[in-house]
C-alpha cells in the first residue's frame, strides 16, 4: 500500500458487502500540543448521532450506512482517520466529495455549545477510565514508555487548554485535500 507522494488515491478490489471509503491525514504524536486538537476535531466529526458527518452523511442525505472518524496516535505521528460504508446507490466519488462538503463547512463554523459539548465528553471519558484499576495501570505503563508517567494525572489540561481558535487553525491547517491519502474498498 505504498503511495507516492503524487498519488493520493487507492482503489483496492475485492468481494466487500458495502464499499467503503477511507480518508486518513498525517497528525502529531501523543504527547505533541496539538493532539488533543486532532482528538476533538475526530470527535465534532463523528462522535454521536449528533456529529456533523452523522448528521448530514446518515441522517440528511443517506449517503452512507455507516461513517466514523478516529485518530491512531500513540508515541508515534498518527493518523486521523475518517472511514465510511457507502450506500449502494453512490459511487465512491459521490461520497468522498460528500465529506469533503462537512469538512468544508464545519471549518470555522463550530460554535461554542458544540465545542464545549465535546470537550466535557472527552473529560468525562478521561475522569471514568481512571475509575477502573485495569485501565489506571494501562494508562500509566503506556505513558511511562513514552516518557511521562505523570502525563496521566495532566492529560486532561491538555483537552482543557484548548482555544477555539487553536483548534481552527489545526483543523484549517491539517485537515486539507493536499494532506489526505484515500483508500476506496470496492468490488467494482
Amino acid at each position: 500500500w505504498n503511495l507516492s507522494r503524487t498519488e493520493k488515491t487507492k482503489t483496492h478490489f475485492e468481494k466487500v458487502p458495502l464499499e467503503a471509503i477511507y480518508l486518513s491525514f498525517p497528525m502529531v504524536d501523543r504527547t505533541h500540543k496539538d493532539y488533543a486538537a486532532f482528538d476533538l476535531i475526530s470527535d465534532i466529526l463523528a462522535n454521536g448521532r449528533s456529529a456533523r458527518l452523522y448528521q448530514a452523511l446518515i441522517k440528511e442525505q443517506q449517503i452512507f450506512q455507516d461513517i466514523d472518524a478516529y485518530i491512531t496516535g500513540t508515541d508515534d505521528d498518527g493518523l486521523l482517520i475518517i472511514e465510511g460504508k457507502v450506500n449502494s446507490q453512490y459511487t465512491l466519488k459521490e461520497a468522498e466529495a460528500a465529506i469533503w462538503e462537512v469538512i468544508e463547512k464545519t471549518k470555522g463554523n463550530i460554535v461554542e455549545q458544540e465545542f464545549q459539548k465535546c470537550l466535557n465528553n472527552i473529560e468525562c471519558n478521561l475522569c471514568f477510565s481512571e475509575s477502573n484499576v485495569v485501565n489506571n495501570a494501562i494508562n500509566l505503563a503506556f505513558f511511562e514508555s513514552i516518557g511521562d508517567a505523570n502525563f496521566i494525572n495532566t492529560q486532561i489540561k491538555s483537552y482543557q487548554a484548548i482555544s477555539m481558535d487553536n483548534f481552527n487553525q489545526v483543523f484549517t491547517d491539517n485537515i486539507t485535500p493536499e494532506n489526505a491519502l484515500t483508500l476506496y474498498c470496492t468490488n467494482k
